[in-house]
């Protein structure tokens, strides 16, 4: 199949024009929801992953409104691929990726699992207009990260504009919703249940949705909960330093942890960051590792399940600075960049709509000062130093404001729909305290907040790292999502989140050889006897 990648204004079509499919495509036409009249779903086979193999799967581009509220008018197309179980379907999901910008893609790698453990699925993955092979909005040179050099994020507000225009004010979290809305309308059969599962950014984009469209599907998870308004951009930096406190309070607690690290893990840490800013441990002073690079690695290690454990041990480490140390230590830094290397679904991932919603969608309305970001920056022992970025653009981004996203379509639906929400305990991208804010607005009779504790994220779809192994929190969560999708309506058995084991920071040897190169978490052979805090 053919995908859409056009960039600019032939990327919009006459919505009446016919849909992207070859002769003989399967077709689903209609629906009884008005969303979804005249919206035409025309499947063709195509690979289940961007590598090809996998199960059977079909995928159909669909022409949609660019602007809902002219519906006759321009359009542009969004892609969804559909991979159906082994057995005869009973419950069909809809999976809305986390990281704005992000596109289906991200669940590819989970889908085989979730097939096997309910053949009677079939899986929807949508791709948010405006990304992946939707209508794409792009900048020049991607796909780059959203760390990327300021000059190139000027060149790609330049593009925006002289591409898109006003027509710019239409890739929205609330079009998407009208979006997912004429999809699912389009697509449903008698006899099927409809879920949808959504993390991070995806919560947003499910809450607008349930505001919409109140009573259209049978379940919803939302997992990792963030909210329309809430800040993030700007409070992405306090956040991973906040959770990093919360894991170094964890460690004081631990007695292997304390014996090395003392009874404030947070001194030893910045004992170390500060060594760096003096050169006090001359083998490390070779450009690589600096105090900045320190906080980054560390906020990207507090996101993994596995490595989270061993950010005190860095620190450790660093203190002593023996030779064996030093390897350690830089071979812990080049695992983290491994680690957040472009993988195959990272070119679909539109950067610019990524940094469009966040600036649009995600943002405080009145944004703090560039010095108070860059004050969070500098304090913080943890931290992925993004805030400065988003505010150094947030005035020349051109958001979009007012009926694109009204207030009244922010703080969250009035809905019966039964919801489970899940939230992890130490989670640096969402908060617990977010995440149970915005649970307090859903309080119907099968609507379930389900805090796992120490976890990042329940299920973490989508989100790779040490969700992708399926720990015991996620086998814990996704015990009681498959219950939920079966019936949504019966009581969610969260007996297990209460065996959930602590942070262990003894090591295992697989932890030591992952993150260091070495046999142990914490010492080298020439220092094995001595385990007493620099």
């Amino acid at each position: 199949m053919e995908m859409h990648r056009a960039i600019g204004r032939t990327a919009a079509i006459t919505l009446g024009a016919a849909l992207i499919a070859g002769c003989g495509a399967e077709g689903t036409q209609g629906g009884d929801r008005d969303a979804a009249a005249g919206i035409d779903v025309r499947w063709e086979p195509c690979s289940a992953t961007q590598g090809g193999g996998g199960p059977e799967t079909s995928c159909a581009l669909v022409a949609l409104p660019l602007d809902w509220e002219a519906a006759d008018g321009e359009a542009l197309t969004v892609f969804v691929k559909r991979v159906r179980g082994a057995e005869a379907t009973r419950r069909s999901l809809w999976m809305l990726g986390g990281e704005p910008g992000s596109s289906g893609a991200a669940f590819e790698a989970v889908v085989p699992e979730l097939l096997a453990l309910d053949p009677e699925l079939e899986i929807f993955l949508v791709d948010h207009r405006g990304t992946g092979h939707s209508t794409p909005i792009g900048c020049p040179g991607e796909p780059f990260e959203t760390g990327a050099a300021m000059g190139a994020w000027q060149a790609c507000v330049v593009a925006l504009e002289e591409t898109w225009g006003e027509r710019l004010q239409h890739f929205t979290t609330t079009a998407a919703a009208h979006d997912l809305g004429a999809l699912l309308g389009a697509t449903e059969e008698a006899g099927r249940s409809v879920h949808v599962y959504a993390s991070s950014y995806g919560t947003v984009w499910a809450q607008r949705y349930l505001e919409l469209f109140p009573d259209q599907v049978d379940g919803v998870t939302l997992d990792g909960m963030l909210d329309a308004r809430g800040g993030l951009p700007f409070r992405v930096d306090a956040w991973h330093d906040a959770a990093g406190n919360a894991l170094l309070s964890r460690c004081a607690d631990d007695a292997a942890c304390a014996a090395r690290m003392g009874d404030d893990p947070r001194e030893t840490v910045e004992t170390f960051l500060a060594m760096l800013d003096e050169s006090l441990c001359a083998p490390l002073d070779d450009g690589r590792v600096n105090r900045a690079r320190m906080r980054q690695v560390f906020a990207t290690m507090l996101q993994d399940e596995a490595l989270r454990a061993a950010i005190p041990a860095v620190a450790y480490r660093g203190v002593r600075c023996e030779p064996g140390d030093v390897r350690a230590i830089f071979h812990a830094v080049d695992q983290v960049a491994l680690m957040t290397a472009e993988g195959p679904e990272r070119r679909t991932v539109s950067a610019a709509l990524g940094m469009h919603v966040m600036l649009s969608e995600l943002a405080l309305d009145t944004p703090p000062e560039p010095e108070a970001l860059e004050a969070i920056q500098d304090e913080a022992h943890v931290s992925p130093d993004r805030g400065s970025l988003y505010r150094a653009l947030y005035d020349a981004w051109p958001r979009y404001e007012g009926a694109s996203a009204p207030a009244a379509l922010t703080r969250g639906a009035t809905t019966a729909v039964p919801m489970l929400m899940l939230q992890g305990g130490l989670d640096p991208q969402v908060p617990l305290e977010v995440g149970q804010a915005i649970a307090g607005r859903y309080q119907g009779a099968h609507q379930t907040l389900v805090t796992l504790d120490p976890a990042v994220r329940g299920l973490g779809f989508g989100t790779g790292g040490a969700q992708a192994a399926r720990g015991e929190a996620q086998a814990c969560a996704m015990s009681m999502w498959l219950g939920f999708l079966k019936d949504p309506t019966a009581p969610v058995d969260a007996s297990c989140t209460r065996s959930l084991s602590p942070i262990s920071f003894g090591g295992s040897q697989g932890l030591a050889k992952t993150i260091f190169g070495t046999a142990d978490l914490w010492d080298n052979e020439e220092s094995a006897g001595d385990s007493t805090a620099p």
